[in-house]
């Protein structure tokens, strides 16, 4: 929560200082003033662990601040344990009783999120917001002190066929719908392109237990701005 505060002051504090350099955009006409308030396009943001791609919309109601919105197909993976040593599953040093269930849930999102542009050249982003997200789908591996994490880690990302179980056969232990605080930042180039990273934190659980980990995202992120085109 302090992070969340933090993150929200320096949002506040950059839309301010943003607001008292704006000589370059009022120089503009007012084709290219109405074309840079509109973006939209792909987007794209995976990791070892998870995967959120889709598009997105941008509104820029004012010169250095918008409100962003889309619609991602969002997967992640979290490791649900019957022992409270989870590290010692990731690195493959739990006891031989010990159970761990690998979830990879599916979600349609809709994020609402924030955007502030510090700087003349309004180029450079820093963004917060909530995301919202419906379960589709999703699968279950389960391993013991036998079977390699790491390695059926990066099978299930790579999309490797590999024996699984149905996500219905869990479907009670997996929330259908969860919400999420998103905060980060971007660079936009001249050209269109995108660059930047994004944490994602859950505020509430996806998984209904006390034994899970790998909870929470932190992406880099790809889009493109067609807006350019308008």
């Amino acid at each position: 929560m302090k992070k969340a505060l933090l993150f929200t002051f320096i949002l506040v504090f950059a839309t301010i200082n943003g607001q008292a350099s704006a000589s370059q955009y009022k120089q503009q006409s007012k084709s290219q003033q109405n074309a840079a308030m509109i973006k939209f396009g792909p987007q794209l943001g995976n990791n070892v662990s998870s995967r959120r791609n889709g598009v997105y919309f941008e509104y820029k109601f004012q010169e250095a601040l918008g409100i962003q919105s889309g619609l991602l197909y969002f997967k992640d993976m979290y490791l649900l344990t019957e022992t409270d040593d989870i590290q010692s599953i990731i690195k493959g040093k739990n006891n031989k009783t010990d159970l761990w269930h690998v979830v990879t849930p599916q979600y349609i999102t809709l994020p609402i999120i924030l955007r502030s542009y510090p700087g003349a050249a309004r180029q450079f982003c820093l963004f917060a917001g909530m995301e919202a997200g419906y379960l589709i789908g999703g699968q279950r591996l389960t391993g013991d002190a036998n079977t390699n994490f790491e390695k059926l880690r990066k099978k299930i990302i790579q999309g490797e066929s590999i024996k699984k179980t149905e996500l219905k056969d869990i479907k009670d232990g997996v929330r259908k719908m969860t919400l999420s605080m998103v905060v980060g930042f971007d660079y936009e180039f001249n050209f269109g392109l995108l660059l930047g990273f994004r944490y994602t934190k859950g505020l509430v659980d996806v998984i209904k237990t006390k034994s899970s980990a790998l909870n929470w995202t932190l992406q880099p992120t790809l889009a493109y701005n067609f807006g350019k085109f308008l």
